[in-house]
C-alpha cells in the first residue's frame, strides 16, 4: 500500500481515473493489472517497499497528465498469471493504488536467475 498521507500530499487522496492506464506516448501495450503477478519487497525502503523520492515524482505526474514510460514485464512462470513485473514497481503500484484498470506495458525477454 502506498501510505495515504503521500497521496494527500500529492493531492490524490479522492482520484477517480477516467481513462484505464496512465498517460504514455510512446509504443506499449495496454496489459490488465489483473494479469501482471506483483512483485513485493520483502525489505521495506521508505515505507511499504517504496521509495518517497521515486514515488511522489510518479503520483504527481499521474496527477498532472504526464506522460511516463511503460513498464517492463516478461512472462512468468506456467499456472501463475501470465505476467511478472520486471521494472516500474512504483509506476505498478500507483496505478494499482489509483484505480486504473490497465498499464502502459513493454513484454521483454524473460530472465531466469
Amino acid at each position: 500500500q502506498i501510505p495515504a498521507e503521500w497521496l494527500t500530499e500529492a493531492g490524490l487522496q479522492n482520484f477517480t481515473p477516467v481513462r484505464s492506464s496512465f498517460r504514455c506516448d510512446v509504443p506499449h501495450e495496454l496489459i490488465a493489472l489483473a494479469d501482471i503477478e506483483k512483485f513485493v519487497r520483502s525489505i521495506p525502503i521508505d515505507a511499504n517497499g517504496f521509495r518517497r523520492s521515486k514515488m511522489m515524482p510518479v503520483l504527481a505526474g499521474i496527477r498532472d497528465g504526464n506522460s511516463f514510460l511503460p513498464i517492463y514485464i516478461e512472462t512468468a512462470d506456467p499456472g501463475q498469471r501470465p505476467y511478472r513485473l520486471r521494472d516500474g514497481v512504483h509506476r505498478y503500484y500507483a496505478a494499482l493504488t489509483l484505480g486504473f484498470s490497465h498499464v502502459p506495458s513493454e513484454i521483454v525477454e524473460r530472465i531466469d536467475l
